[in-house]
């Protein structure tokens, strides 16, 4: 007989497998027989494979940008054993496993300003052999990562002077930022700066506020005022000298 049928993927069962054709041997008289055929059928099902999409954390310092985290972690079993891969962002969400099928994820998350804990979703996935959609034959789990934001860390130094007394006021109207510096764009009013005008020394307090649309909440802020001093003007006071004959008198 000339069998004519095949199957490739579970989405085409079923399949016809057809008798298209059938020749006796030479021995054989063909008027000798009455021939009926009978077509089978082709199934194919999937034997389904469990795996875990895991989606990556990320963190970050505040830098006034948004951030996002495509990457993934898959696990799985293969031949009994536990394949565990790391899918990073240059892959652009796709993962080939060993029998030619492709994993396409979709991971949606975001986070700029501070935050302890943003979800990295796996907002969906598709399998692929080649064109064919393959997702049927596989059991799949999600688990949604972490974005966290830390605060930028800033240090205020108000600047520290010193004078000789000279009746006037001692102002130092400085404030120098360190430690992670402001984000690119953002910046700060300082204002309410300490002063001294009598001999004496004070912290040079100020007071800060940042200017839109900078956030304070994306600083942690740490003070150290500097000082003030005023000293004293070192004067001299001399008597007069004086001379005279003795005359039995002051």
């Amino acid at each position: 007989p000339v069998i004519q049928g095949s199957i490739q993927f579970p989405s085409q069962s079923p399949q016809t497998n057809a008798i298209t054709g059938y020749t006796f041997n030479p021995a054989t008289t063909a008027d000798n027989y009455c021939v009926t055929t009978d077509d089978g059928t082709l199934t194919m099902k999937c034997v389904e494979k469990n795996i875990t999409i895991v989606a990556d954390n990320g963190t970050w310092t505040y830098d006034g940008t948004s951030h996002t985290q495509n990457s993934y972690t898959v696990t799985y079993m293969d031949g009994g054993s536990t394949i565990t891969a790391t899918v990073p962002v240059s892959a652009n969400g796709v993962y080939k496993f060993a029998n030619g099928d492709s994993l396409h994820v979709v991971i949606t998350g975001e986070a700029k300003n501070v935050t302890t804990g943003v979800n990295n979703v796996v907002a969906g996935y598709t399998i692929y052999h080649g064109t064919e959609n393959m997702s049927a034959c596989y059991n799949v789990t999600t688990i949604n990562g972490t974005l966290v934001v830390n605060c930028r860390a800033i240090t205020l130094t108000s600047a520290t002077a010193n004078k000789t007394y000279d009746n006037t006021e001692l102002k130092k109207e400085t404030v120098t930022i360190s430690g992670d510096g402001m984000a690119t764009g953002e910046t700060m009013n300082f204002t309410n700066f300490a002063s001294i005008t009598n001999v004496g020394s004070v912290k040079n307090t100020f007071d800060y506020s940042f200017v839109a649309p900078a956030l304070a909440s994306n600083y942690c802020v740490t003070v150290d005022t500097g000082t003030l001093t005023v000293e004293c003007r070192e004067v001299t006071i001399k008597s007069a000298g004086a001379g005279k004959t003795y005359d039995a008198l002051p």
